[in-house]
């Protein structure tokens, strides 16, 4: 959960450190120092907009997003690995990022539903969105990743830990986001469980 960096700009600077200290309190192993906690101010939350800063303190680091200052735990890079997904078997993903699954049939009012008939070649899952491209289901136009993860509001810290499904070094679907337009359909089901 974020705190909201221009509620913490009404308060005193010393009332200010306070409060980021008591949030976080139940994430960190460490307290920050003070001047951790200067920095933090000045180079995190007072950074330009369109800045991805962070701090790095004890066990993960503090980063803004949208106004909001985040506490990420330290995470493992999963930029690297790759995996086959199959229909109806379940796919653990590394670091704790759940499960992912290719279901036949539809549960609900999803908007992750491809069509299975156009699914012909080898699937696979990545976590690397490098010079990728996708035509998102309902929209004009393809994208690089990079500019869809902005345009979906997906934090920058999020990006590389959003499972991408490919078939045959094609963008199929990423995460619970959007079906590209070419696989769009109604008798299969991505669910990616968190």
């Amino acid at each position: 959960m974020g705190i909201k960096v221009e509620a913490l700009n009404h308060f005193s600077e010393l009332k200010r450190d306070q409060l980021l200290r008591m949030w976080l309190e139940s994430q960190v192993t460490v307290l920050p120092s003070e001047v951790q906690l200067q920095k933090l101010w000045r180079e995190v939350a007072l950074a330009r907009v369109d800045a991805n800063p962070q701090i790095e303190l004890s066990g993960g680091v503090v980063r803004r997003f949208r106004g909001y200052l985040y506490w990420i735990a330290k995470q493992a890079d999963v930029t690297s690995w790759t995996h086959a997904l199959i229909l109806e078997e379940p796919l653990a993903l590394p670091d704790d990022l759940g499960i992912l699954s290719l279901k036949s049939g539809r549960s609900g009012d999803s908007t992750m539903t491809l069509e299975c008939a156009k699914l012909t070649g080898t699937l696979s899952v990545t976590f690397n969105p490098e010079g990728l491209s996708a035509h998102p289901h309902g929209r004009s136009g393809s994208r690089k990743l990079k500019k869809l993860f902005q345009e979906y509001q997906v934090p920058s810290w999020q990006r590389r830990r959003t499972p991408i499904l490919m078939m045959n070094g094609i963008v199929v679907a990423v995460g619970n986001l959007f079906v590209d337009k070419d696989f769009y359909g109604s008798d299969c089901e991505l669910v990616w469980d968190k």
